[in-house]
C-alpha cells in the first residue's frame, strides 16, 4: 500500500515546491480521493499487523495447550499401564499373567511417546526415573514368573514392586501438577492476549471511522459543495442571468471548470451585448437609410445658398448667416453619421497612412476651422498603418474633438502615437473630468451621450470604422487626469526618410 500511495503522490503533480501543503493542492480530485480512499483503507489493514499477531500467539498458545494436555493424557495412561504391570505381580494362580504382554507392550508404547513429547529438561528427568521404575517392576515381573511354582517367592515380590508403583505416581503426579500450571499460564496469556486484541482493534474501529467522517467532510467540502456552486450556477444561467459568476478559488478541475463557466458568461454577455448592438445598430440603419436621404438633398442646398448669401452680407446679417451655416453643417454631419451607421464601413483599397502626420493635419484642420477651443494640445511619438486615410481622419476628428470640449479652454490635450508588435496606438488623454466607469460600458452605443449637445453617434461610428481596420477604441484613464481613448490598428513599417 505504501508504493501505490508513493506512486500516487508522485504522479499527482510536478511542481517542485518544499511546502506539502501546496503539493496536495496540485493533486488532482481523482488522486485526492485515492490518497483519501487509500488512507481509511491503510488504516484497516494496519489494524490487521497486531490482530493477525495476537491471532498467531493465539494460535501457538492453543497448541501449546493442546500439547500439555496430550502429555498429561500419556502421563495418567502410562500411570495405568503401571498399575496393570504392579497387579500381575500379586500372588495368585498364574492365571493373571496371561495379560502380562499386552500390559507390557502398551506401557512401553506410552513411555516412548511421553519421551519423544517432552521438552523441559526436569520434566525428562521425571520421565526417565518412571523409566527405570518400569524397567525395575519388569525384571521383578521377569522373576516371578520364572519362580511362579514356588510360593514362597510370592510374598517378597509383591513387597518389593510396591515402592516403584509409588515413585511413578509420585513423578506422574509432579508432571501432572507442571501440566496443569502450564496449561494456567498459557490461558492466562491468551487472555491477556484477546483483551489486548479487542482493545487494539477498537481503537483502530475508532480512527478509522473518525479517518472516514474526515474523508466524507472533505468530500463533501471539495467535491459536493463546489458540484452544487457549479449547478446553481448553471441554473442562474438558464434563467438568463448573464452576470452569474462562480467563485470556486482552487486549483483542482472544479476551480478550472469555474473559471471555463465564468469565462463562458462573460462570452454569452460580450455576444449578448454585441447582438443587441448591432439590433441597434440595425434599427438605426434602417431609419437612417430613410431619413438621411429625404434630409440630405435639402441641407445641401440650405448650405449652398447660406453660403453664397452670406458672403454678400455683412454686420449683424453676416453674423447671423454664419451661425446659421454653421447649424446646417452640424446638421449634415449628423445625416453623413446616420448614413455610416446604415451601411458598416469598409476598407475596399487600403494604403500606407502615417497616423503622426494625419494627427497634426487633424489639429491644424480644427484650428484654423474654428472648432477647436484654446486647448494646449501636444502631438508626439509616431507610427504607420494601412487603411482609408478620409475614415481614419474621421475618427481622429471625433477623438480631438471630444478631447478639446471636455478640456475647456484651460485644458490640455496629449496625442501620442505609439508603435509595438501587436500595432499602432494613437492615445488621445485629456484633462477634463473624465469618464464614469458606469457610462464607460454604454459610450459605444448609438444615441448615449454624457454631452449635452451632442448626439452620441461620433464615437459609434468611429468604433465601427476602427473595428472595419481590424483594431478598436478602448476608454481608459487619461495620462493629464481626464479619459483617455486610444485607436488601436495594426502596424506597418515606417516609411524611409
Amino acid at each position: 500500500m505504501a508504493g501505490a500511495l508513493a506512486a500516487a503522490a508522485r504522479d499527482g503533480g510536478d511542481a517542485k515546491t518544499p511546502s506539502s501543503g501546496s503539493h496536495w493542492a496540485k493533486l488532482t480530485t481523482g488522486r485526492r480521493l485515492f490518497l483519501a480512499f487509500s488512507a481509511v483503507v491503510g488504516t484497516f489493514l494496519i489494524g490487521l499487523v497486531p490482530a493477525s499477531a495476537g491471532l498467531r500467539k493465539i494460535e501457538k498458545a492453543l497448541d501449546q495447550m493442546r500439547g500439555c494436555e496430550e502429555r498429561v493424557q500419556l502421563a495418567l495412561e502410562l500411570e495405568g499401564a503401571v498399575r496393570d504391570q504392579y497387579a500381575h505381580e500379586a500372588p495368585g494362580d498364574g492365571s493373571e499373567l496371561s495379560n502380562y504382554g499386552e500390559s507390557r507392550r502398551r506401557a512401553r508404547e506410552l513411555e516412548q511417546l511421553l519421551v519423544e513429547r517432552v521438552e523441559d529438561l526436569e520434566e525428562k528427568g521425571w520421565v526417565k526415573e518412571i523409566q527405570q521404575a518400569m524397567y525395575e517392576l519388569e525384571r521383578i515381573l521377569d522373576e516371578r514368573i520364572a519362580t511362579a511354582s514356588s510360593a514362597e517367592e510370592s510374598g517378597p515380590v509383591t513387597a518389593r514392586g510396591y515402592p516403584l508403583v509409588s515413585l511413578v505416581e509420585d513423578r506422574v503426579d509432579r508432571f501432572f501438577a507442571r501440566q496443569h500450571d502450564a496449561t494456567v499460564r498459557l490461558r492466562t496469556e491468551v487472555s491477556a492476549i484477546e483483551h489486548s486484541m479487542v482493545r487494539w482493534i477498537a481503537v483502530i474501529l475508532l480512527g478509522a471511522c473518525l479517518l472516514a467522517a474526515g474523508v466524507g467532510l472533505y468530500i463533501r467540502r471539495s467535491v459536493a459543495r463546489p458540484v452544487a456552486r457549479l449547478g446553481a450556477g448553471a441554473a442562474r444561467l438558464a434563467q438568463g442571468d448573464l452576470e452569474t459568476r462562480i467563485d470556486i478559488d482552487s486549483d483542482d478541475e472544479f476551480g478550472a471548470l469555474a473559471a471555463q463557466f465564468n469565462t463562458m458568461t462573460g462570452s454569452l454577455r460580450r455576444n449578448q451585448e454585441t447582438l443587441v448592438q448591432a439590433e441597434k445598430l440595425a434599427s438605426v440603419g434602417r431609419l437612417a437609410a430613410g431619413v438621411a436621404h429625404e434630409l440630405n438633398n435639402p441641407l445641401s442646398v440650405m448650405l449652398g445658398y447660406l453660403t453664397l448669401h452670406r458672403r454678400n452680407a455683412a454686420g449683424r446679417l453676416a453674423k447671423d448667416l454664419w451661425l446659421v451655416e454653421q447649424e446646417a453643417i452640424r446638421c449634415k454631419e449628423i445625416v453623413r453619421d446616420l448614413l455610416d451607421l446604415s451601411r458598416p464601413p469598409s476598407v475596399v483599397d487600403p494604403s500606407p497612412v502615417d497616423l503622426r502626420e494625419l494627427c497634426d493635419e487633424v489639429v491644424n484642420g480644427l484650428r484654423e476651422s474654428g472648432q477647436f477651443p484654446a486647448a494646449r494640445v501636444c502631438v508626439e511619438g509616431a507610427g504607420m498603418t494601412a487603411g482609408d486615410r478620409s475614415k481614419l481622419r474621421q475618427v481622429l476628428v471625433n477623438l480631438l474633438k471630444n478631447a478639446a470640449e471636455a478640456s475647456g479652454c484651460e485644458g490640455s490635450v496629449r496625442v501620442r502615437v505609439a508603435s509595438s508588435a501587436s500595432g499602432v496606438e494613437v492615445a488621445v488623454s485629456d484633462s477634463g473630468p473624465g469618464v464614469a466607469p458606469a457610462a464607460r460600458a454604454r459610450m459605444f452605443e448609438p444615441f448615449f451621450t454624457t454631452k449635452p449637445s451632442g448626439t452620441g453617434l461620433g464615437l459609434a461610428v468611429s468604433r465601427a470604422i476602427a473595428r472595419a481596420h481590424g483594431g478598436d477604441i478602448t476608454i481608459g484613464q487619461g495620462e493629464v487626469g481626464g479619459a483617455l481613448f486610444a485607436l488601436c490598428v495594426p502596424g506597418r513599417p515606417q516609411r524611409s526618410a
